[in-house]
């Protein structure tokens, strides 16, 4: 518990940074994981007139 006691004020808000970095991060892979499950054709296609290229 004496480690945790010394840290000072800067490394504080570097380690809650870098853990909220890490969430944001987290959280960014979980939305896109399920948005991709739910949707089955995410690149909607766009369907052309016949006769033109």
């Amino acid at each position: 518990m004496d480690l945790l006691s010394s840290i000072e004020l800067p490394y504080w808000l570097m380690i809650a940074g870098a853990a909220l970095i890490a969430m944001g991060s987290l959280g960014l892979v979980f939305r896109r994981s399920t948005q991709a499950a739910g949707d089955p054709d995410p690149v909607p296609t766009v369907s052309r007139p016949e006769g033109q290229q």
